[in-house]
């Protein structure tokens, strides 16, 4: 290779400088470019770094895991746990019964008895509550070397199943359907540490009642001091017309308002049949919602709400209500009109029924109970109860249903007698309300002829239900009076429990604040 002469290499050189100055310009610029951006993106990844920590620890529950609500000497509940029950117990009928469809409207509720802000403080309230007692509960079981058998683990794991293929069927990840319906973060154990916990408390529940008996001298005692008049029961009609009166109103135009109500209520009072009555009654309703769009609805819903089937009669009171007063009377004929006068309304009334007695004989059963909760599916309960009912029929004798009742029923206190039953009564007004109930089927099965060999089967919102048919039970009365004996004397074995064993709450201020649902914004 021909070599370069000293000039050409100090020439080259000083290129090289030259160049190399360039470069270290350019470079340091680049460098401060660098060290604004890597500033930027530190401050920037270093929020939503915090922001994606802050998201996985709520995610994970760890915050409301952390925190224990109430504890015993062999238990305790944090707030994971106690969101589940929170949320649970607003499915199972306290948002339908406000017509409400989310959780969060009830912070809407305004609650106007007691302490609470609204109906979501108050509706933990009572969710609290539960969790106290069946913590009591629970602590006696444990005390008394109390635990829960393998059938009853395997139901809870069916009630965990059961949130595992109802968060499959929306497609959902389990954890992302918990945390959407039971609180942010909510884990199935967090789920099954409770369920652990209920079903040991009623364990000591059941316990508690097969350990107690009513002797045929206490219901008779029961029976001779209520009387039977208790179960005298009345239909009738009831407007009530409110006076209208505003405050803005002087004293002249309140006392026409109210000679106005009084007559319309008097006219009522004198109608002869209950056709003129309901007549009239419609007049005035269309006359008070005049203004409504919707007038013939109001009108329709007006008639309905002023009639009144069935009710109960209890003499053993001393009413301050003029009304109340007026309805207790055995001496009352169908027909018979009243105007009831208070400071906001008159009211008029119009027997339709004369009292009567509903101390009838019940119907008896024995029943084989299946708990739709205890299966990860209803279709599973629905396979049980047909395999049952064909192993019956293989020998469809009285003795044999009472084996498959103490064999398979999951009513544990009730199977212990076979599954006997003759609290069967169900009125015609709350039949109406609750054909689903289970003295509802009952009562549509034995009209529908749905009983063959003596057995039928149930399907009830709740369980499934094989049931054989005794014949006459007992009366109302003797029922009622049974049931009053053992309830006073569960009452009495039970109520030092909470100071026998103690719940502590962790703060001294207790603590009803469950986890927030999980929301696509989160």
């Amino acid at each position: 290779m021909k070599k370069r002469s000293n000039k050409q290499e100090l020439a080259a050189l000083k290129a090289a400088s030259i160049k190399k100055e360039k470069h270290d310009a350019t470079m340091a610029v680049l460098y401060i470019l660098s060290g604004l951006l890597c500033t930027v993106l530190v401050v920037t990844g270093g929020v939503l770094g915090f922001r994606a920590i802050r998201k996985s620890y709520l995610d994970s529950g760890r915050k409301y895991r952390n925190t224990v609500v109430y504890q015993t000497d062999h238990f305790e509940v944090n707030m994971a746990m106690f969101s589940y029950r929170f949320y649970s117990d607003l499915y199972s009928g306290r948002l339908d019964a406000l017509g409400l469809d989310s959780p969060e409207e009830l912070k809407n509720q305004t609650f106007e008895e007691g302490e609470f802000k609204n109906y979501y403080e108050y509706a933990a309230w009572l969710s609290a509550n539960s969790i106290r007692n069946d913590l009591s509960f629970a602590e006696s079981a444990a005390v008394k070397g109390l635990s829960l058998s393998e059938a009853e683990l395997g139901y809870i794991q069916a009630r965990l199943d059961r949130l595992v293929k109802n968060a499959q069927a929306r497609n959902m990840d389990t954890e992302v359907y918990l945390s959407e319906n039971y609180g942010r973060g909510v884990r199935l154990t967090d789920i099954e540490d409770l369920l652990k916990i209920e079903f040991l408390a009623e364990k000591e529940r059941t316990t508690v009642s097969m350990g107690l008996s009513a002797t045929e001298e206490e219901i008779n005692r029961r029976l001779e001091n209520n009387g039977a008049g208790k179960y005298y029961r009345i239909d009738y009609y009831m407007v009530v017309i409110p006076y209208g009166i505003e405050d803005k109103d002087s004293e002249e135009k309140k006392e026409q308002k109210r000679l106005q109500v009084k007559e319309q209520a008097q006219a009522l009072a004198s109608c002869k049949d209950l056709d003129s009555y309901l007549a009239l009654s419609e007049e005035i309703f269309r006359e008070l919602y005049k203004d409504q769009d919707n007038v013939d609805e109001y009108v329709e819903y007006a008639l309905k709400e002023a009639h009144f089937v069935g009710e109960k009669m209890d003499f053993e009171e001393i009413y301050e209500n003029r009304i109340d007063r007026y309805l207790a009377d055995l001496d009352l004929k169908a027909g018979d009109t009243t105007v009831v006068e208070d400071s906001k309304n008159a009211t008029a009334i119009f027997v339709e029924k004369a009292p009567y007695s509903i101390d009838q004989k019940n119907d008896a059963y024995l029943v084989l109970d299946l708990y739709l909760e205890y299966f990860s599916a209803d279709s599973e309960a629905d396979r049980m109860l047909e395999n049952i009912l064909e192993e019956y029929e293989s020998e469809p004798t009285e003795e044999h249903f009472r084996e498959l009742v103490r064999k398979y029923s999951q009513a544990e206190a009730e199977a212990a007698k076979d599954g006997y039953t003759d609290d069967t009564y169900i009125s015609d007004a709350d039949y109406e309300d609750a054909p689903k109930s289970f003295n509802g089927l009952l009562r549509t099965a034995k009209e529908n002829n749905a009983f063959k060999n003596n057995v039928a089967t149930l399907y009830g919102a709740n369980g499934r239900y094989l049931v054989y048919a005794l014949g006459e039970g007992q009366t109302l009365s003797y029922v009622e009076a049974r049931q009053a004996v053992l309830e006073e004397k569960y009452s009495a074995t039970v109520t030092d429990y909470p100071s026998l064993y103690k719940v502590t709450p962790k703060e001294e201020q207790e603590i009803y604040s469950p986890a927030p649902l999980y929301t696509a914004e989160d």
